[in-house]
């Protein structure tokens, strides 16, 4: 069952249209999405470059590397096992907040993208 059902037209001037269709562009937001952030009162980002996505999808795997390498090593109890779990932690806070300054919406071409770096990344060996 759909949650929007009610329904607003609206009449707006060439150049106000091309406002928005320039938003929608520069972002990942289909038009109407884009409105909906607008009047929600949330940020609109652009889309995140191939440079960026490629640094969220090494940063991650680093942190997953310090993770899985607490629980390898059984370093929980020990002083470095200690600072690993706290730059682990900085690391998921620091993710957090890329992720909410890029992807406040994902679409299916940025997944798409996405996968796309990852699975060039693993053939290359990185």
């Amino acid at each position: 069952m759909r949650s929007r059902n009610n329904r607003i037209a609206v009449r707006i001037t060439n150049e106000d249209y091309e406002k928005i269709q320039g938003y929608a562009k520069r972002s990942f937001f289909p038009k109407e999405a884009l409105l909906r952030y607008i009047i929600a009162g949330y940020p609109i980002q652009e889309k995140p470059t191939q440079d960026a996505i490629k640094f969220l999808v090494v940063f991650r795997k680093v942190g997953s590397l310090i993770g899985n390498l607490c629980l390898k090593y059984d370093l929980k109890n020990t002083p470095i096992g200690e600072e690993l779990e706290a730059v682990k932690e900085r690391m998921y806070e620091t993710d957090r907040s890329l992720h909410r300054m890029h992807y406040v919406h994902y679409d299916n071409k940025l997944k798409k993208q996405i996968r796309k770096i990852k699975k060039e990344a693993i053939k290359n060996g990185k």
